[in-house]
């Protein structure tokens, strides 16, 4: 059915929407970098878009200016919410006047962070911004113990973590099935005759503050922002 791992996109990219009840306001990219490896697909959704409007009239052009080190620390402020500069220091293994000169001052000429009275920073408003949802698939035609390893390294960063095989001995072994469910990974069929089906409900995870997700979310705002990037959308601009 299928020779390859990546020609199974067109049906996943066609069918995850409806799975995932993402009918409308919703992005997505294919073989998206993190870290020393690649996921495979990355959904959100919904994405509001008076908050898309938002995001790219006033905080576009500043969260595509910042490094990967940049957004980093931007990530960990967020996660605190608010934090001072000897508590970001020992998280960051920074020292102050690094900190200092080159992430807080460029943050605070962007308007990406506020300094309040003690030295302390909060994140502006574009933290307040929503996404929606984050779904995770890493495609395999045969190595299910790496696609594991990948869905469960997921986990840290995402809502929902899946984990798609071609129809075959692999969607019906039970071994496989079984430590899916065990583990709070999803499961998903991929055809090409009938498209995508999900096998195995993916479990949420419990990451709402955590520092990996913050990060991803982050990759994902400023991949959306950067029209250069593989992110793809679907948002009625004219909604209320």
């Amino acid at each position: 059915m299928y020779s390859l791992e990546n020609a199974m996109a067109t049906d996943i990219t066609a069918s995850m929407p409806k799975l995932f009840n993402l009918k409308k306001n919703y992005a997505h990219a294919i073989e998206i970098p993190e870290g020393s490896r690649i996921i495979d697909f990355v959904f959100t959704g919904p994405i509001q878009p008076n908050s898309y409007k938002l995001m790219q009239k006033e905080y576009s052009k500043e969260l595509r200016k910042l490094s990967i080190s940049q957004l980093h620390v931007l990530a960990i402020i967020w996660q605190h919410n608010k934090i001072n500069i000897n508590r970001l220091s020992a998280v960051t293994y920074l020292s102050k006047e690094v900190l200092i000169d080159n992430f807080l001052k460029p943050m605070l000429n962007f308007n990406l962070i506020l300094e309040e009275n003690n030295n302390k920073f909060i994140p502006t408003n574009w933290s307040k911004l929503k996404l929606g949802e984050i779904f995770t698939i890493e495609a395999k035609l045969y190595d299910w113990k790496n696609a594991f390893f990948q869905a469960l390294d997921n986990q840290n960063r995402t809502d929902y973590s899946y984990i798609a095989f071609p129809s075959g001995n692999l969607i019906k072994n039970k071994k496989i099935l079984e430590k899916a469910r065990s583990r709070g990974i999803g499961i998903i069929e991929v055809n090409s005759s009938f498209g995508a089906e999900i096998v195995v409900k993916a479990q949420k995870t419990n990451l709402c503050k955590d520092y990996k997700k913050r990060m991803f979310h982050l990759k994902i705002m400023c991949g959306i922002l950067n029209s250069k990037f593989k992110w793809k959308l679907n948002i009625l601009q004219n909604e209320n």
